[in-house]
């Protein structure tokens, strides 16, 4: 499942092309499954209940992919703030709040199962 970095790479929210592909695993999974040379994976290991919020299947370079939506990725990419440089932070929000194709009310959703509603609201809140 494309993940954090690459989907929002994906959904033109980032213009950093990511070093490495972020794939969201179930735990549990083998971790020298992702242990190769090319292309470079950076798998998150996530909650089995959680791998379904969200996912869609769409094309991308004309091959089908698993990613996240566009409302899941937020929810990720806000639940991983600490981690990820505040300049792509800013720039991802900024560009979902703009997208014709967010839906705020699958992000509050999400948020509230996933658990990072309050800070969600915070930071998308500021740029509505």
């Amino acid at each position: 499942m494309i993940y954090l970095l690459s989907a929002l790479f994906i959904y033109g929210y980032i213009d950093r092309t990511p070093n490495e592909w972020s794939l969201a695993v179930p735990r549990g999974s083998a971790r020298l499954r992702f242990d190769i040379e090319y292309p470079k994976i950076k798998p998150y290991y996530i909650h089995e209940k959680y791998m379904s919020i969200g996912m869609i299947k769409d094309i991308y370079e004309g091959q089908e992919i698993n990613i996240f939506n566009r409302d899941r990725t937020i929810c990720d990419l806000v639940r991983n703030v600490n981690k990820i440089e505040k300049e792509i932070v800013n720039q991802a929000i900024k560009n979902y709040v703009n997208d014709p194709q967010k839906n705020t009310s699958n992000l509050l959703k999400y948020a509230k199962k996933m658990r990072p509603e309050d800070k969600v609201r915070t930071m998308i809140g500021m740029w509505l």
